[in-house]
Formats: C-alpha cells, sequence, structure tokens
C-alpha cells in the first residue's frame, strides 16, 4: 500500500488520482480537487483525510502512480 508523503509547503497532502475517483471523495469537505486532464490532484490539509482517502482508493485501484 502506498504511504501518504510530507505536506508542501503550503501544508497541503497531495494524492494524484484517476479521473474517475472524483464521484468517490465527493464526501470530504475538506478537500481540494483540481482536474488536470485524465487526472485528478486532491489536496487536503488533513493527515487523516488524507490517508482514509489514500486507502480507499488504493483499494480500488485509482491512484495514478508518480
Amino acid at each position: 500500500m502506498m504511504k501518504l508523503g510530507k505536506p508542501d509547503p503550503e501544508g497541503y497532502y497531495i494524492i494524484i488520482a484517476k479521473k474517475e475517483a472524483k464521484d468517490i471523495i465527493n464526501k470530504y469537505g475538506d478537500i481540494i480537487i483540481e482536474s488536470h486532464g485524465e487526472e485528478i490532484i486532491i489536496k487536503t490539509k488533513s493527515r487523516s483525510t488524507g490517508k482514509h482517502i489514500l486507502r480507499r482508493l488504493s483499494q480500488l485501484k485509482l491512484i495514478v502512480n508518480p
């Protein structure tokens, strides 16, 4: 399983996922979603939320490998 990395300089944890993941993560209120073609960038300040999203999307194989 992938690990959540360190936050970026602005304090956000970053997860890159396939576009299909957008429907699954819409239930989280404390995230920012940026679309970039077939991928989305998910940003959250909460480590707990980031780990939960990463775990769920990893199970569904929607994480884009770095």
